[in-house]
């Protein structure tokens, strides 16, 4: 893939930035991510920029996402 879209919360108490992380390391990719979520805790933007991740709170705003994700691929 050449970018991944993922929520934070998963079941089982997991989070798409762990699940993420493992993922990249495990097949050995360097692509962009984008989070979302609509917890608006502190926590949880910092987890994610942490790890070197882009953020977006819900509800997500499709022009924004579109724009976010134009910028990510064209680099």
């Amino acid at each position: 893939p050449r970018l991944i879209i993922s929520d934070y919360h998963l079941d089982n108490d997991k989070n798409g930035v762990d699940l993420l992380q493992h993922t990249l390391l495990e097949r050995q990719w360097q692509i962009p991510c984008i989070i979302c979520s609509a917890d608006p805790s502190e926590q949880v933007r910092e987890h994610t920029s942490s790890a070197k991740f882009y953020f977006m709170s819900k509800p997500l705003k499709a022009l924004a996402l579109k724009k976010l994700m134009r910028q990510l691929l064209e680099k």
